[in-house]
């Protein structure tokens, strides 16, 4: 069992449920796919940051601002150099991506 608790208008509710129903609701994860329009830049040779990027119309300045990272990081990554995983999942977050969608097929080496 374990407890939820809300509060509304106020008043502090809290409801004990079974761990059945939390393993149901962690388990249904919807699985992602890109967008055709980004599997065919893919496919010319346009790394999956900057084909994603473009698709949702953000700008480099947008995605570095968002994710933390400078201009010339973002660049960087996007021409294909090694960085750290934690670049990948800064920019998986600031495209709204889930963050195994960069792992492999990204084009962003992993840094020795």
């Amino acid at each position: 069992m374990f407890r939820i608790g809300f509060i509304s208008a106020g008043v502090r509710f809290s409801k004990l449920l079974p761990f059945h129903c939390l393993e149901k609701k962690m388990s249904t994860a919807t699985p992602f796919a890109l967008p055709e329009a980004v599997l065919n830049a893919i496919s010319q040779g346009t790394n999956l940051i900057r084909a994603y990027r473009e698709y949702l119309g953000y700008s480099i300045d947008h995605i570095a601002i968002t994710s933390g990272l400078t201009v010339e990081e973002v660049e960087c990554v996007e021409a294909g150099h090694r960085f750290d995983k934690g670049y990948r999942s800064r920019l998986a977050h600031a495209l709204g991506l889930p963050e195994t969608a960069l792992d492999d097929a990204s084009g962003i080496a992993e840094a020795a």
